[in-house]
């Protein structure tokens, strides 16, 4: 066995993060492993074309555009959505044409300026299936305006896969925006472009975006390690009543 001082592996570059080793993962919690808020939760769209949203899983936020109630849950997998042992999955009664459900992440502009105008490639397990409708996934890689404020943004989208009710592994390598250096926020958006779809199931898991054209394998880490990165934005404390 050979031990050399080289810790760029471990350590990823200068500014923490590695194209090719430990933290080449831009997600956060991409595995769906981490949902501190609790595992169920109901989002309303009050009517089609109006938009309802809530935090879920840590990280994510999703978006009901449908005008009717969507439900997200975490499911456990059993190896059909890649190798994390979770997924999310967002049901909804009807998806009427032209209306959305998507899960998005946001990114902090110090974590992602660096692949800013770069190659990178996204890759994810995904699954849609509905009654009537078509569906197809549009990925926007939105960026803000001024560092890391929302409070107006771009909203370029850079992908479209169609799914199916098959869990399937996708992929897409694009440019990153130059106006990423300001921050990103990945939406992940299920769309219908036919009928109204009724009976959405959309499933989601093993999200990666990373430095390249190359799509390498969903990079696990440590539920404590990826709690703790999760806790830099939330952190949950559970209430004992009997030790005030």
């Amino acid at each position: 066995m050979t031990i050399t001082n080289d810790l760029s592996v471990l350590a990823g570059s200068a500014n923490g993060l590695n194209s090719t080793g430990f933290l080449r993962n831009r997600f956060i919690n991409g595995g769906f492993q981490v949902w501190q808020r609790g595992t169920s939760f109901t989002i309303t769209s009050s009517a089609s074309g109006t938009t309802g949203s809530s935090p879920t899983a840590d990280r994510w936020t999703v978006e009901n555009n449908t005008g009717a109630t969507a439900t997200i849950t975490q499911q456990t997998n059993t190896g059909t959505y890649g190798s994390s042992p979770y997924y999310m999955q967002v049901t909804c009664p009807s998806l009427p044409n032209g209306d959305f459900i998507q899960p998005w992440e946001t990114f902090e502009a110090q974590n992602i300026a660096d692949l800013a105008g770069q190659t990178v490639t996204l890759s994810f397990y995904a699954s849609a299936a509905a009654t009537g409708g078509t569906l197809n996934i549009t990925i926007f890689a939105a960026y803000p305006s001024a560092i890391d404020n929302w409070t107006s943004a771009s909203f370029p989208s850079v992908a479209t896969v169609t799914p199916t009710s098959t869990p399937t592994k996708y992929t897409a390598t694009f440019t990153l925006p130059s106006g990423c250096s300001n921050g990103l926020r990945i939406y992940m958006s299920l769309r219908n472009t036919g009928t109204t779809a009724t009976s959405i199931t959309y499933s989601l898991s093993s999200i990666q975006l990373e430095s390249g054209s190359v799509a390498s394998p969903f990079e696990h880490r440590l539920y404590s390690y990826e709690l703790m990165l999760c806790q830099r934005y939330l952190f949950a404390m559970q209430s004992n009543a009997s030790n005030n």
